[in-house]
């Protein structure tokens, strides 16, 4: 093989292996490498009427961010990722949780190249710098407590105990899960005890996981609603406090429902709400 047969090679290599489709107006690309799961690095592409052009994440580094316990400011992969999007100058949109560029067709592929660079170099390092999560050990007084109630309401045999619900990445462990079948529904309930040890590490499962099963691809093909119920068990602590305050600030961005059940109004709700949807007139 010549040079120039080992130069048609790689860019055969390279070529073959991305693949784009239409996601809803947008082009969704599939690069030739890998993340450290295993999962193709992908860009979202987005073309504007004037022909400007903007390309994105897909989220991805936000959820990865928050699944590892780095989304912090002080956090060190925080701190990578927000290092190399100032040096290669790329946008931080911390409300969307994207990291995007906008490019044009005179600027050449230099950017374009760059923000593929930055995006495959985090997604593919990112969890191999992060600290490893402790354990929590113990049962969730909360959990305990909520059993107890649901036991009393007499749930039908629909309501699936310690379910297991796949998310576009991966597969995750839900307290309860029923559907609503006029609604095409499912609804699945996750317990966060935010009284017991490391608020912080369960408040990023928490959010980690509702980006995860409310994933926009996943709710095309399966209509999902996710109810959040969390304690502070009596923990006054700034930590505990803060860590429900992020539950409750992300529920709009993410899409599920935030339900204290330390306080009685909220706690009300979702039990009403829970009680209306497993009503005999819904089985």
């Amino acid at each position: 093989m010549n040079a120039e047969e080992f130069l048609g090679y790689i860019k055969s290599a390279i070529t073959d292996k991305i693949e784009i489709s239409l996601l809803d107006d947008n082009l969704l690309v599939q690069l030739p490498f890998t993340n450290y799961r295993g999962e193709p690095v992908e860009i979202e592409v987005t073309i504007g009427p004037s022909g400007d052009i903007t390309i994105n994440d897909v989220g991805y580094i936000a959820g990865l961010l928050f699944e590892l316990n780095e989304h912090s400011e002080e956090a060190s992969g925080h701190l990578l990722t927000k290092k190399l999007a100032d040096f290669y100058k790329l946008n931080m949109d911390y409300n969307e949780g994207i990291i995007s560029k906008n490019i044009s067709t005179t600027d050449g592929v230099e950017k374009l190249l760059n923000f593929v660079k930055v995006v495959t170099s985090i997604e593919t390092v990112l969890p191999f710098i992060s600290k490893p999560r402790k354990k929590v050990k113990g049962r969730s007084r909360l959990n305990t407590q909520l059993s107890k109630e649901i036991k009393q309401l007499r749930l039908p045999l629909r309501v699936e105990k310690q379910a297991k619900v796949d998310g576009k990445h991966e597969t995750w462990d839900i307290h309860y899960k029923y559907p609503i079948k006029d609604d095409k529904l499912d609804v699945l309930i996750f317990v966060a005890d935010l009284g017991l040890k490391e608020p912080k590490e369960r408040t990023a499962h928490v959010l980690a996981l509702a980006s995860d099963v409310l994933d926009a691809e996943i709710q095309k093909t399966m209509r999902r609603e996710l109810r959040v119920v969390y304690s502070l068990n009596g923990n006054g602590s700034k930590a505990t406090h803060r860590a429900a305050s992020m539950i409750d600030d992300y529920q709009d961005r993410i899409g599920y429902k935030a339900f204290d059940f330390g306080d009685p109004k909220s706690k009300s709700l979702f039990t009403n709400l829970t009680i209306q949807d497993l009503s005999p007139m819904k089985i």
